[in-house]
């Protein structure tokens, strides 16, 4: 059955480093300066450049992208993330208007033309009778999902979810021979990155929990921001800048080529999982979707960094950094406060800071009855953000005392407790 997708608020990021303002150093693997110099001069501009991310994010607001940095960021590292094992995978959903198809029209066209299949419909069997080995370490932009939300819609994803799920798909086909059935077997591989656009408020489960959920800025601010863009085209500038699209594209192109698919390791993997909350069963989905974002991180800097005995890519601290603020806001939805809890939380916090009774919190809450708030006291306990100071006896109502942690890590660890 598919589920009603949710707007959950912004969790706060105060006081937090997750930035990652300075992004690290290139570092010179060879001892020999000669010998280093020799290794890069065939690269790409784009491969050595220090703030690698700034500069994807300044190239893709050239291109023409108005707002949007977070999740034009996500697309690209999607994007680069089909030379992992296991790609990412987005979904952006926004109403009509709001920029959603605007993201995969301004960033795709920056990798190479045979790293992406684009289509705007795939029937069920397409997939299976392609060329062997098209799909692999494809990015595929499946364009606006169909607002259907029967069996037979579920029946016609089904494929990709399962080249999304497990990097391969099979299927067993009966032709003629002569006078004789056959039988054989179709088979396609992956992996693929994958991105996808839709305005329905109904996305499949089996699908949404596959995929990273985006939501496009439909905030009066972007609207000015939408608007202002629109009528300085309209006006330009006797002293601005003509940007030339095309040089912006060819570089792109050019250092994606350059980046081949290589393993890459977290030596903070197992401390990450470790501190992911595990009030929601979705968090088992969103920890993969967590350090695939890193190592896609580590994969794009990859002319750049550190490998170990195996050849493999170390990711460090800025890669978790970089992919925790870019995934802050799509996860609160997914392994955050539920809406009852956010409410909760947003209510109390201001008006309670210390400690409090249940009396007190329903009052504040200005809950519909007691069955409600204790309902959400004990949710914020088991989020472990509340604390159970004293148990309700007889007339004495149950006190309670915030934990002190922010809503935000209760989503990703901060960047300090893992470094």
């Amino acid at each position: 059955m598919p589920v009603p997708l949710k707007r959950i608020a912004k969790p706060s990021t105060n006081g937090d480093s997750h930035a990652a303002k300075a992004p690290p150093k290139p570092l010179n693997r060879l001892a020999n300066p000669a010998r280093a110099r020799s290794k890069t001069a065939h690269l790409p501009e784009l491969a050595l450049e220090p703030d690698l991310m700034g500069a994807i994010r300044s190239d893709i607001a050239a291109l023409g992208l108005v707002g949007e940095g977070d999740a034009a960021a996500l697309l690209y590292i999607a994007g680069t993330s089909r030379l992992l094992p296991e790609p990412l995978r987005l979904i952006i959903n926004g109403p009509s208007g709001s920029g959603k198809s605007e993201l995969p029209r301004r960033v795709v066209p920056l990798f190479p033309p045979e790293a992406v299949l684009t289509a705007t419909s795939i029937t069920p069997n397409a997939l299976y009778y392609m060329a062997p080995g098209s799909l692999e370490h494809k990015l595929i932009v499946a364009g606006e999902r169909k607002h259907r939300a029967d069996d037979e819609a579920a029946d016609a994803t089904g494929a990709m979810r399962q080249l999304i799920s497990e990097g391969r798909i099979a299927k067993v086909v009966t032709f003629r021979n002569g006078d004789e059935f056959e039988t054989k077997t179709i088979e396609q591989n992956g992996p693929v990155a994958y991105c996808e656009t839709t305005t329905s408020s109904w996305i499949f489960k089996e699908d949404l929990n596959r995929c990273l959920l985006l939501r496009t800025d439909d905030s009066m601010e972007q609207t000015k921001k939408v608007l202002l863009a629109v009528a300085r085209r309209h006006s330009p500038s006797p002293d601005s800048e003509v940007v030339d699209s095309q040089v912006i594209i060819e570089r792109h192109q050019t250092f994606q080529r350059s980046l081949e698919p290589c393993m890459v390791t977290i030596p903070y993997a197992e401390a990450l999982a470790d501190r992911m909350p595990t009030g929601r069963i979705e968090t088992r989905r969103a920890i993969t979707q967590v350090l695939a974002t890193i190592e896609a991180i580590a994969l794009l800097h990859q002319h750049q960094r550190e490998r170990d005995k195996k050849g493999r890519l170390l990711a460090n601290r800025y890669d978790y950094a970089t992919a925790r603020g870019l995934l802050l806001k799509p996860l609160s939805e997914s392994i955050g406060f539920s809406d009852s809890a956010t409410k909760a939380y947003d209510a109390l916090k201001g008006k309670l800071p210390g400690e409090f009774d249940s009396i007190q919190a329903e009052k504040a809450g200005r809950f519909n009855n007691r069955m409600t708030c204790h309902r959400a006291l004990k949710e914020l306990a088991a989020m472990n953000v509340l604390r159970c100071v004293a148990r309700g006896k007889s007339h004495c109502p149950a006190r309670w005392a915030w934990i002190g942690i922010g809503s935000d890590e209760l989503v990703l660890p901060r960047v300090e407790a893992l470094f």
